[in-house]
């Protein structure tokens, strides 16, 4: 569960201090790996950055992969 803070742009109509579930499989890579960057693990009690698309009514999924909750400066 996330709770939203901040609201930059929003297609599906987020909005600050909705509560919502972010659904996604995390995988680790083996050595040599050459493909597109793992989704992180996000740690609880943390602030992160959300690039989300919304994968159902009831769940939201990374929308830029493994930069999903990184800032882009």
């Amino acid at each position: 569960e996330a709770i939203i803070t901040k609201v930059t742009k929003s297609a599906s109509g987020l909005t600050i201090g909705q509560s919502i579930q972010i659904c996604y499989t995390h995988f680790t890579p083996g050595n040599g790996w050459a493909g597109p960057r793992p989704i992180p693990i996000l740690k609880e009690d943390r602030k992160y950055p959300a690039y989300l698309s919304k994968d159902s009514d009831a769940c939201y999924g990374p929308a830029a992969r493994g930069y999903s909750f990184e800032s882009v400066d």
